[in-house]
């Protein structure tokens, strides 16, 4: 009986943790009526709402970094319709709460960035989507930007686009998210720009310097045959100046989506 009842503690301990990480990771379910505005939904998704800071104060019982309370503010409210259904797309941006007269500006100081998307049921707004901790992304404590793009037929997601710069070296990369069965997956993830070599000049000549290189490139979608997401074309253009005059070599490359993630057309 003693075992029995030990056995129920710890399952019903798990199940407690458990739950506590998917109400600090997902919002799904929760809903609202009436009109849909930003500060309406951060409330019901956060639990709170300063109106005159225009922000959230929000302490999640498990975060995935040491941070335990952070300020949330509404990064961007993207209202669509998809198959005849309004949807609003909601990106929300936090920084930790710090008593660092400097704030959360350093180089490394990447915001945690929220996903939440709002379905139009009848006379509710109901969370179909969720993931409040996605990931840290951006720098000097502000959001990399973000664009809502046409994945498929009907279909939408995001395209988030990062960029990096440290001891001669810059790249730029584009990730695209996809919303689907409560959750949000980075699909796929490109670098689209990026530049090598120190002390480079941007008027270096074309093979002045075999050690300077740079790239830039594009991701298109492209209709797709039997499939209900778009395939990807992704474009590269490889530079031996960074005054890029002409390309020294170009590649196109085809991604297609499968099951979770895009993958390279065989």
């Amino acid at each position: 009986m003693r075992k029995l009842l030990s056995l129920l503690v710890v399952c019903l301990s798990l199940s407690v943790s458990t739950l506590a990480q998917s109400l600090d990771q997902s919002a799904n379910g929760r809903e609202m009526k009436g009109a849909f505005t930003f500060a309406r939904a951060m409330e019901l998704v956060y639990g709170s709402y300063d109106y005159s800071q225009m922000l959230s104060r929000w302490t999640p019982r498990q975060t995935k970094q040491p941070t335990k309370s952070f300020d949330v503010w509404s990064l961007m409210d993207m209202p669509y319709v998809e198959n005849g259904t309004a949807k609003h797309l909601v990106i929300t941006t936090a920084s930790p709460q710090t008593t660092d007269p400097t704030g959360y500006t350093c180089h490394s100081c990447a915001p945690l960035i929220g996903l939440v998307l709002f379905e139009k049921m009848s006379d509710r707004w109901v969370v179909e989507a969720s993931d409040l901790q996605f990931g840290n992304y951006g720098a000097f404590g502000q959001p990399p930007p973000f664009s809502l793009a046409p994945i498929g037929t009907g279909r939408y997601g995001l395209m988030m686009t990062t960029s990096f710069g440290s001891t001669g070296e810059w790249e730029k990369s584009v990730t695209i998210i996809i919303p689907t069965k409560g959750k949000f997956l980075k699909a796929f993830s490109v670098q689209t720009e990026g530049s090598s070599g120190w002390n480079c000049s941007e008027n270096v000549a074309e093979g002045q310097r075999n050690d300077c290189f740079s790239y830039d490139g594009d991701v298109d979608m492209l209709p797709s045959s039997g499939s209900e997401y778009f395939d990807l074309l992704v474009t590269k253009r490889v530079y031996r100046s960074f005054s890029k005059k002409q390309p020294i070599g170009t590649t196109v490359t085809r991604y297609r989506f499968e099951g979770s993630k895009y993958l390279l057309e065989k």
